[in-house]
C-alpha cells in the first residue's frame, strides 16, 4: 500500500510540477519543493503513528516529485 501511494502521488506531482513551474518559475518551484520535503522527512522519520507517517509520505512524495520537471529544464 505504501509503495502504491508513493508512486501514485509521485506521478501526479511530476505532471503538475511542470505546469506550476511554467506559471511561477522553475527556481521557485524547486525551492518550494525542497521546503515541503525537508520538514516532511523529519516528521516522517520521527513518528510512530501510521496515519501521520502516511500523510508525511504524501508530502515527501510531493516535495520530491514536484521538482523533477523543473530540474530537467534547468539542467
Amino acid at each position: 500500500m505504501i509503495l502504491s501511494v508513493f508512486y501514485g502521488i509521485g506521478s501526479i506531482a511530476t505532471l503538475l510540477g511542470g505546469g506550476i513551474a511554467d506559471c511561477f518559475g522553475h527556481r521557485k518551484m524547486v525551492r518550494l519543493s525542497f521546503c515541503i520535503f525537508l520538514p516532511a522527512i523529519f516528521i516522517f522519520t520521527n513518528t510512530s503513528h501510521f496515519v501521520i507517517a502516511l500523510i508525511m509520505l504524501i508530502f515527501m512524495t510531493c516535495g520530491e516529485s514536484l521538482s523533477y520537471s523543473p530540474m530537467v529544464v534547468l539542467g
